[in-house]
């Protein structure tokens, strides 16, 4: 009897195991990220992507409006 508790224990844990292993989703649509330069503002010192600032004669600004305060 107690061999047959025993198959019966472990045929649960198997069975637990198994069927954890398989709720885990498959990530199929992994993206590999884009890696972009960052920047400092050269009016005010605030670090942002290149994509999403303006530089004039090698500066760098995060917005038209500090471009045109530094006189550029």
């Amino acid at each position: 009897m107690k061999y047959l508790l025993l198959l019966l224990l472990v045929a649960v844990l198997w069975w637990f195991l198994r069927r954890s292993s398989r709720s885990v989703p498959e990530r199929a649509d992994v993206r590999p990220q884009v890696v972009e330069d960052i920047r400092r503002c050269d009016h005010c010192g605030v670090h942002f992507p290149v994509s999403d600032g303006e530089e004039v004669a090698g500066r760098y600004y995060c917005c038209s409006e500090h471009r045109r305060a530094a006189g550029q």
